[in-house]
């Protein structure tokens, strides 16, 4: 394998082997290749401006507990949801309900079921950059000035790159780095002080590192008379965005990041 005519061989037909091996998911050639389109990112834009971890509850989300079951009526249960979100919003008796919901039947439903739990987290993941951080994924080319692009919660991101993990017992989790105007901005006034005052507030009026000292108060009430944690997944979505950074507050509240 180490002489001449078999490295010949070798350098011929590696660039046939690394093309289509770089499209299968978690192989070394696709992580070689990511590698190289990261580089090629942060020398076209810059240093990232946000690193952004991404771990949506799969086994509680209404999506992978219905995909998880069998239907055999699409008028039953997984096809109609029924009072399954009021049982596991501990609203409903547990005997008013027909499945197991309690929390290890839960984990237990979302080990044995991946590709559910899956489908939810693609589904999920496509959400939080189409409709939070305003990033059009159905485009592979944008042509519209940076301008007219929508603002979302990191304010107007140009592009992003998100590598997906998983965790010990294979659920998925993302890492991504997002690039938005104000790492244009940086690059451009770094050297001018007033400037640097802007972006800081800019930066700081996007990203929280504390909670109200209210949120706080009514975390350690709710744990002393041993309330249950209310969890996302089982809330009600409201389309009133007008208080979202009350909303923020309480959902950092029930996950415990803040802890």
């Amino acid at each position: 394998p180490n002489c001449p005519d078999a490295k010949h061989l070798e350098k011929e037909i590696s660039p046939f082997i690394q093309t289509p091996g770089a499209q299968v998911a978690y192989s070394g050639l696709e992580r070689s290749s990511s590698v190289t389109r990261l580089y090629a990112m942060v020398r076209y834009l810059g240093t990232p401006t946000f690193f952004l971890t991404i771990s949506p509850d799969d086994v509680h989300q209404i999506g992978a507990i219905r995909l998880a079951f069998r239907g055999v009526d699409n008028l039953e249960f997984p096809f109609q949801m029924g009072n399954l979100l009021e049982r596991l919003g501990l609203t409903l008796p547990m005997q008013e309900f027909t499945i197991p919901l309690s929390e290890v039947s839960l984990q237990k439903l979302a080990s044995n079921n991946p590709v559910a739990t899956t489908r939810v987290y693609k589904r999920m993941i496509h959400c939080v950059i189409q409709f939070l951080l305003k990033i059009d994924i159905s485009a592979s080319r944008h042509t519209d000035p940076l301008s007219a692009q929508e603002l979302g919660v990191l304010g107007r991101a140009i592009e992003i790159f998100l590598v997906d993990e998983t965790q010990g017992r294979l659920a998925l989790h993302g890492h991504a780095l997002v690039w938005t105007t104000l790492a244009i901005i940086m690059q451009f006034f770094a050297s001018f002080p007033a400037m640097v005052s802007k972006i800081s507030e800019a930066l700081d009026s996007i990203v929280k590192a504390e909670l109200p000292v209210a949120t706080h108060l009514q975390n350690f009430f709710d744990r002393k008379d041993k309330l249950p944690r209310p969890r996302p997944a089982y809330e009600q979505v409201s389309n009133d965005l007008s208080n979202l950074e009350q909303l923020a507050y309480q959902c950092m509240n029930c996950t415990g990041v803040h802890q």
